[in-house]
């Protein structure tokens, strides 16, 4: 049986590594200007997962995109406890109650998440503004608490940035939407005045 690694939190070790997390430490560590954001903090905390906002999946709210990953993990009557809990509470509920299909997972995961942050956005046209208005940039998760999937971790100088390149995607999705409504607009000769 392989053993998990516990989930290590951003708030549970410093920017370094290797000391104590100190309140803003992410200043050290995240790139915030027009061609790249580089971690998901402050200004573009919104970005993040833990991000108060309502999703919807499984025809259930969700109080932020990371309850509703978490909740796709479990067995169906499990779900609604993901409903009314923080983000982080989400975070170690997910790891603790059994998986709906744990082998299966590594393959779904993916697919899962790229379905809540489309709901995420969707729910908000705020939010959905905001992602379109970071134009081009490239969008990095930067993190220092391990995780090398989601994210590019910079004390390992290693990371995938899974969720950096979904936010992107859901971005581009976005952005041709919009270019087409405009279009199939444009081309509709609409009156001037209803």
């Amino acid at each position: 049986m392989q053993q998990q690694t516990a989930r290590v939190l951003f708030s549970q070790i410093g920017v370094d590594g290797q000391s104590e997390y100190n309140r803003g430490d992410w200043r050290k560590v995240a790139v915030h200007n027009s061609q790249e954001i580089r971690g998901f903090f402050g200004p573009y905390e919104w970005l993040s997962n833990t991000h108060k906002c309502d999703v919807f999946y499984f025809g259930m709210r969700f109080p932020s995109a990371e309850n509703a990953y978490q909740a796709a993990k479990v067995l169906p009557s499990e779900r609604a406890r993901f409903q009314n809990c923080s983000a982080f509470e989400a975070m170690r509920l997910g790891d603790s109650l059994p998986a709906m299909d744990p082998l299966s997972w590594p393959t779904r995961k993916l697919d899962v998440m790229r379905t809540v942050l489309f709901s995420k956005f969707h729910e908000s046209p705020e939010l959905a503004r905001k992602l379109v208005g970071t134009g081009d940039a490239y969008l990095e998760e930067r993190l220092w608490w391990r995780d090398t999937f989601w994210g590019y971790d910079v004390n390992l100088k290693v990371g995938e940035n899974q969720m950096g390149n979904l936010l992107m995607m859901v971005r581009d999705e976005l952005i041709r939407r919009v270019r087409y409504s405009d279009e199939a607009l444009a081309g509709a000769n609409l009156p001037n005045h209803w």
